[in-house]
């Protein structure tokens, strides 16, 4: 069982025998940060759609066409939002791209992201900027132990600041950003939120009273979400869907009738909509199979329950761990499902106490130098003693 947990015993088993696969091997998994393990029922959908890739005599169009329609319904389920205004993409890269391309900016507008934010959200606009399109302002982060808040964003925000990128729950930190903080004052000044959400969806929920801010809100789905490489969901709220000046037409969102493939006025062009974006990976039926099975589970267990569990044992963590070595990365309420440690010890580097955990079966990862811990539903308590005691005893 899963001691210590937040979950139903009902829902403990569920979650072991989910993942039951990762008993096989004596290895704790505190990297889902980097890559989520997927759930054996995705295994097992992916291996139904293989069979049927072997094998496709008499496949009909109804039993593969409709499932990006599903998938995206089920997420809908789970976040706040409308099923229209979510699309299937390849990647956050891959949704920045089109809006960096495609969104009216001025010459003079300025895209601000606050510094060590992850590539997806900066190059895309970069290299836009480098043509003349718009500016491109890197804001420096608060000082230690200060947060992202109304006050900072007065101070460092240009006059001519057209959109503002931001991690939900930062890669490198584990900092939090609350949405409905910043919210409000940046729609009184007509700035743009986009959201990178890749490692906040799935760890935790997400409230309405959140993403009401945002204008797009992005976030991969092969790590929190579980589900495989390469996809990625990114929503658009109406107001920013409707500015952007894009031509777009995919088959497989517009048409729904087979007998009528070739009726290429099916959609009017004034009623299209943000789903009508769905790039390439709404085809591929091997993600979407994966997906399929990680989206149930998260149903089953519920994101409350999964947000319950995996913050308790974060701050477990915080509770027991013996800093001589190492300081938090970020305040230690600005903290979610990811612990990052940052060495203060000379005579110690987050490379050599990576290799230390990894000598004791521990996975986990370093990003911009701080230590990276990931706590989601599949690990237990006596899993975070294990670190403890490796970290304190052997690093």
């Amino acid at each position: 069982m899963l001691t210590g947990s937040a979950f139903s015993s009902s829902q403990q088993e569920t979650i072991q025998r989910e993942f039951s696969h990762l008993k096989d091997k004596p290895v704790f998994n505190f990297n889902t940060a980097y890559f989520g393990p997927s759930p054996l029922r995705a295994k097992n959908y992916m291996l139904e759609m293989i069979k049927e890739e072997m094998d496709s005599t008499y496949l009909p169009y109804q039993n593969w066409m409709k499932t990006p329609h599903e998938i995206r319904e089920s997420l809908s389920k789970l976040i706040p939002v409308k099923k229209e205004n979510i699309f299937h993409s390849t990647s956050t890269t891959d949704t920045n791209i089109l809006i960096a391309q495609h969104y009216p900016f001025a010459a003079d507008d300025y895209y601000c992201v606050f510094e060590g934010e992850y590539p997806s959200n900066v190059l895309p606009y970069l290299r836009r900027a480098e043509k003349g399109h718009f500016k491109v302002k890197i804001l420096e982060l608060p000082p230690e132990g200060e947060p992202i808040d109304v006050s900072y964003l007065q101070k460092n925000l240009p006059t001519k600041c057209k959109a503002l990128t931001i991690s939900h729950l930062s890669f490198n930190s584990g900092r939090y950003t609350d949405l409905s903080v910043i919210g409000p004052y940046l729609r009184s000044r007509n700035v743009m939120l986009f959201v990178d959400g890749t490692q906040f969806v799935g760890g935790h929920s997400l409230s309405s009273k959140e993403i009401q801010y945002a204008d797009v809100y992005n976030f991969s789905t092969y790590k929190w979400m579980l589900g495989g490489y390469g996809h990625a969901f990114s929503y658009f709220s109406d107001n920013f869907f409707n500015k952007l000046d894009i031509s777009h037409g995919n088959w497989l969102s517009e048409i729904s009738d087979v007998a009528r493939l070739t009726d290429y006025s099916m959609v009017d062009s004034k009623n299209l909509r943000p789903y009508h974006l769905d790039r390439g990976q709404a085809a591929n039926r091997l993600l979407m199979s994966a997906l399929k099975g990680s989206l149930e589970l998260f149903h089953e267990i519920g994101l409350s329950a999964i947000e319950k569990h995996n913050q308790s044992l974060a701050q477990h963590f915080i509770k027991e761990f013996q800093f001589k070595k190492f300081k938090l990365s970020c305040a230690k309420e600005e903290i979610k499902h990811i612990v990052c440690l940052t060495c203060t010890d000379k005579n110690l580097n987050s490379a050599l106490a990576l290799s230390e955990l990894q000598k004791h079966q521990i996975d986990a990862s370093v990003r911009e130098g701080n230590i990276r811990l990931s706590f989601h539903l599949f690990n237990e308590l006596p899993q975070v003693e294990k670190l403890l005691d490796v970290l304190s005893s052997t690093v």
